[in-house]
């Protein structure tokens, strides 16, 4: 989790949705047309699951479109972008001091080429670590602030940095339930807790081309929701049963190691619905 790197893909989603409510020129409920659900990125196609048509900024997290992520990026600075990305700590060392660990890739705004930023905006053209993408959602857990890692427990609290407002990282963190409610992740539910995170579907790159049929699923969670208490990121490499996709292979893995650690940690259930801005969200109750 510290030496080997990949592209994160659409768990890269929420910095971009971050960066664009940063600019105050969008809020979640700003309308962007995602039609006709697919584009080209230079000679690289693209495309959303389906042609979802006009989406609020929320629903783009929720269905996870690429397409009006890519939207969204035009409106956002390249420099302003990469500082967001950099600022929760992709292309540096997390703080653990691992040997051999690796700063993953991200090329600096004024080195991108012409289809860069766009690509960016659901993840591909960087690399990331586990353990760079989990203390990037660490920074949605807690309020803004970015914290180094630990191998031992200890007090590290008085090396946090605020690196997004703390409006915006509610707002996103509210996202990311909704999209585990309504969208890509409701596999990573579990019974008694509000979950939120978001799904990644990845495809491998062999001799230089991305592979049609070898995939990387990913999901990046905070749990619970209401109380955050722990941070989790799911990869699975080359999936061969069950599916392919994030939401499909890792939310549920991702739900299995959340209840074990609500037992553990003696993390207590919900006792009542959780409000947000916009959707009230009911506790999942399985028999």
């Amino acid at each position: 989790s510290m030496t080997d790197t990949f592209e994160p893909g659409s768990t890269i989603k929420p910095f971009t949705i971050s960066a664009a409510l940063s600019t105050q020129q969008y809020d979640i409920n700003t309308k962007v047309n995602t039609s006709p659900g697919h584009a080209r990125l230079g000679s690289w196609p693209v495309k959303d699951a389906k042609d979802f048509g006009v989406l609020t900024v929320r629903q783009i997290l929720e269905k996870s479109s690429n397409i009006g992520a890519i939207r969204i990026s035009n409106s956002i600075k390249s420099a302003y972008f990469w500082q967001l990305l950099n600022d929760v700590g992709f292309g540096n060392q997390t703080g653990i001091m691992w040997p051999g660990e690796s700063s993953g890739k991200l090329n600096f705004f004024e080195d991108w080429h012409s289809t860069e930023k766009a690509s960016l905006t659901f993840g591909y053209g960087m690399s990331v670590t586990i353990a760079q993408l989990a203390r990037a959602y660490m920074v949605f857990a807690n309020g803004g602030c970015l914290l180094p890692l630990r191998l031992i427990k200890g007090n590290n609290y008085n090396e946090k940095y605020q690196v997004l407002d703390s409006k915006v990282s509610e707002e996103i963190k509210n996202m990311l339930v909704s999209a585990v409610q309504f969208g890509t992740g409701k596999r990573s539910k579990v019974s008694g807790y509000l979950v939120a995170g978001k799904t990644g579907t990845v495809r491998k790159i062999a001799s230089g081309s991305y592979e049609d049929d070898a995939h990387l699923a990913l999901y990046a969670g905070i749990f619970p929701a209401s109380n955050p208490k722990v941070v989790g990121v799911v990869m699975v490499d080359n999936p061969i049963k069950g599916g392919s996709s994030g939401g499909e292979v890792a939310a549920p893995i991702f739900s299995k190691v959340m209840a074990q650690s609500a037992r553990f940690l003696n993390i207590s259930k919900e006792k009542k619905r959780e409000k947000t801005p916009y959707k009230e969200f009911e506790i999942v109750k399985k028999p």
